[in-house]
Formats: C-alpha cells, sequence, structure tokens
C-alpha cells in the first residue's frame, strides 16, 4: 500500500523568532552496549509492518512488494527516472535468484544494459579510438561519464579500458580515447557502427524514492528492512549510499553501509564473511552550529558533533551486516521549530538485537521538511574495483517493508524487534490530536 497522505501544516522554521536554542551537551565516553544473539521466531515476515500499519499513529507506508510502487513516475510509481530502465522490481514468483525473497529486487550490474550510445564508425582489433553518437547520431550527447580516466566500457563481449594519461571525452566530435583493449581476459576483436556502448557502474541506475512529507512539531518514526546476498561479499566497493533522507529538495541523511569495513579493524569485519560495516550517518549540514539555533544558518548540526561524514561522536562503532539475513534499520527524529531537530538510530537483523549508534543527534532539516526516503544504492564510482571484475557479477540485493509513524510513544523499546522476530501487536498509540482548531468562548 502506498500509505496514508496527509495536509502538512505550514512550518515555521524559517521564522528567526525571539528566543533562546537548547544547548546541547554530549557525553565525551561512549556508551557500551551489549549485543545479544538471539534464537530465531516464527512468524510472518510481515506481520512487524501489517501492525505497523495498523496504528492509529502510522504516517505512511511503503511495502515495495507491489510492481505498482516500483513503476516510473509517469506510471503512478516512485522509480526516479521515466526513462531510464527499471532497476528495482518485485515479481518473486519468476526470481531465478538463489535468495529470492517476497520484497522488492535491486540489481546493479556491471554494466549498464540500456545503453544510449553506439558506435558510427567501425574500429579493427587495435584501434584506441572510438566515434560516438547517442542513438539519434549526434556526436555531442555522447554521456559525460566517458569524460572519467580508466574506466570500463563494453562492446559486444569486449571490455575496453578509456584513456588513464587524458581526459578520454571529446565532447566536440565523440571522440573517446582507450588505454586497453580485450581487458580482463576478453579477446580484442572488430566492431561495426551501431553497437552499443556500455559504460561500467557500481550503482543503481533507477533508484525509488517514497513521500515522506514531515513538518515541524512531530517526532518520526522510520523502519525499513534490507537483504544483502551474498554477491556482495568482497566486491571490492569502500562505501554505499545504500539510503537516503532528503530534505529541502536535495540529499541531507544518508545511512551508509562500508562495503571495505572501513575503519574497523580486522576483527571483527571480514570481507570474506561480513557485507559491510553499517550504520553510521553522513549528514549534509554543516558542523560548528551555535547552542542557539536561531543564530546558525539553518543547515548546521548542533554543539558537541565533531564531524558530519560520518556524523560524530557515536554510541556504538558499527552494525555488522551479514549476507543472506534480513537486517533493519529504525530512526527517530525529533523535528522541533526554530531549534535543533534530534535524530536516533538504531540496527538489528534476525539474530541479533537492537544495537543504538545515535543518541539524539542535533541535526538540522532544511525548511522544516523531510522531504522523501530513498533507496539509493549508489557510490560516486563507476570503475569496476578488483573484487567485480574477478566474474563481472551482478549486485542482488532486497528492499521491503518502510513505514513512518508520527508521534509514537516515547518508549519505543517494543518496536525495536529484529527481522522475522514480530510482535504483530505493538503497543497501543493514543489518536492524534486535531491540530489548527481555534476554540471560542460560549456566549451567554
Amino acid at each position: 500500500m502506498n500509505g496514508s497522505h496527509h495536509s502538512t501544516p505550514t512550518s515555521s522554521r524559517h521564522g528567526r523568532w525571539q528566543g533562546t536554542g537548547r544547548a546541547l551537551v554530549l557525553a565525551a565516553g561512549l556508551v557500551a552496549t551489549v549485543v545479544a544473539t538471539l534464537p530465531a521466531q516464527s512468524t510472518s515476515p510481515h506481520a512487524y509492518f501489517d501492525a505497523l500499519v495498523a496504528r492509529p499513529d502510522h504516517w505512511k507506508s511503503y511495502s515495495l512488494r507491489s510492481p505498482g510502487q516500483l513503476a516510473r513516475p509517469k506510471d503512478g510509481g516512485f522509480a526516479a527516472s521515466n526513462s531510464d530502465p527499471l532497476s528495482v522490481t518485485y515479481d518473486p514468483g519468476n526470481d531465478l535468484d538463489p535468495h529470492a525473497q517476497d520484497a522488492a529486487k535491486v540489481v546493479i550490474p556491471p554494466f549498464n544494459l540500456q545503453s544510449g550510445t553506439q558506435l558510427v564508425k567501425p574500429i579493427n582489433a587495435t584501434s584506441l579510438t572510438l566515434d560516438l553518437a547517442d542513438l539519434d547520431g549526434d556526436v555531442t550527447k555522447v554521456t559525460t561519464a566517458l569524460n572519467a580516466k580508466g574506466d570500463q566500457i563494453r562492446v559486444g563481449s569486449e571490455i575496453m579500458v578509456t584513456a588513464t594519461d587524458v581526459t578520454p571525452l571529446d565532447r566536440a566530435t565523440g571522440i573517446v580515447k582507450l588505454s586497453r583493449r580485450g581487458a580482463y581476459g576478453t579477446q580484442a576483436m572488430p566492431h561495426q557502427p551501431g553497437e552499443r556502448v556500455h559504460l561500467s557502474g557500481n550503482s543503481l541506475a533507477n533508484q525509488i524514492r517514497v513521500p515522506f512529507e514531515s513538518f515541524d512539531g512531530a517526532t518520526w518514526f522510520i523502519t525499513w528492512d534490507a537483504y544483502f546476498t551474498d554477491s556482495f561479499l568482497n566486491n571490492g566497493i569502500g562505501n554505499f549510499k545504500a539510503f537516503q533522507l532528503s530534505s529541502d529538495q536535495s540529499i541531507w541523511l544518508e545511512p551508509q553501509t562500508h562495503f571495505d569495513g572501513a575503519p574497523l579493524e580486522k576483527p571483527p569485519f571480514d570481507p570474506a564473511r561480513h557485507v559491510a560495516a553499517a550504520g553510521r550517518l553522513r549528514s549534509y549540514n554543516n558542523i560548528g552550529g551555535p547552542a542557539d539555533w536561531l543564530l546558525s544558518t539553518g543547515n548546521q548540526l548542533g554543539p558537541g558533533i565533531t564531524d558530519n561524514n560520518p556524523v560524530m561522536p557515536t554510541v556504538n562503532d558499527f552494525f555488522i551486516v551479514y549476507p543472506n539475513r534480513w537486517t533493519r534499520w529504525w530512526i527517530r527524529i525529533e523535528q522541533r521549530a526554530n531549534d535543533y531537530d534530534y535524530v536516533d538510530l538504531w540496527m538489528a537483523d534476525e539474530q541479533v538485537g537492537p544495537v543504538q549508534i545515535y543518541d539524539r543527534v542535533p541535526v538540522s532539516v532544511r525548511g522544516g521538511r523531510i522531504d522523501k526516503f530513498y533507496v539509493e544504492f549508489n557510490t560516486s564510482t563507476a570503475q569496476l574495483p578488483d573484487g567485480r571484475l574477478t566474474d563481472l557479477r551482478d549486485l542482488v540485493a532486497y528492499v521491503r517493508n518502510i513505514v513512518i509513524l508520527r508521534d509514537p510513544p516515547k518508549e519505543i523499546g517494543a518496536f525495536l524487534s529484529r527481522p522475522g522476530a514480530g510482535p504483530a501487536v505493538l503497543p497501543t498509540a493514543r489518536p492524534q490530536a486535531p491540530r489548527n482548531l481555534r476554540i471560542s468562548s460560549p456566549v451567554d
């Protein structure tokens, strides 16, 4: 289901009201948390989602178990692009992956399979230049992604590497210079006009972006599940912006997944056994906010925050993500008008109970509104790392059951239920108080 849509009161965050903001003092020491490994419990995999959706404090929800939710915007869905092919799909009955799940399937192939670039002149097996154009023959519309040095491209079954000493692409002519032919065990061969040119990539080609639509004066609680298959083991990618909260129509706060385990020492992270070290947040707010938010720029982290990438300090270091195991995130955001907003974050999986990573981190929701939640799966580099070049495998993950609550109970321990453990019955919530009522005195 797409969840309920509610009217949004006008935010007063842009106003510079008189008054004193609240200073925040963060404990210098880290708080130790005991992580308990729990036995699995038998229940419907979606009982937790169903219970949250049935609550009176439910705001929005997206199961992602619906092709309609994953469709292009022109078709009523939440895919980011109308032109790019769908990269997140739901069709469990025809999913041949050995780890297929009842959830949205995320697939990141090593090369863009729907390239809009083609050869316009033939090449032999030794040529180190490609004459390219878009599918309509325009040489000036060749993708600027080919500007990057040392990236891989595929034509037919051959992999080539773009120039490493000069900028590969000449935008005026559509000519791309190469440094290698027949790379990574493939065979150099002649190619003909009209053959497609596929650029390497490590990111989701068409993200899913569902509405959040928050406002000041409420506390927001968001949860979702993700399942990384063992295709992510030893992939060689450093870090993923796997998920994202946007604010003021731009990226704002992202839970990251470090596939290299950085900066954890070995052990506990083992790239042959673990997918990632996750749970830290990157904030696009600036550090150095004053104690009084009204004296800030409106785009700053509050006092005591020492870094924004990742946000520091934390109360625990990381949560280790295992392959072929459902992992659950929870983020709570107390959104306050004309003051800093506070963020908490927890994680758990099917075998490990909830671990808190952040506790009341002061941030600034820009413009007083969280716009959307992204299923992003994005890194900034298109060049395939060694881990992907060993077998040129697809990266496959599954995502499901995004729920946003508004003003849930302050004590949320019962909500921190690991995937597969239920419960289907959660604490009750009082009905939402009516907003924007005007009370008049009775007339005799």
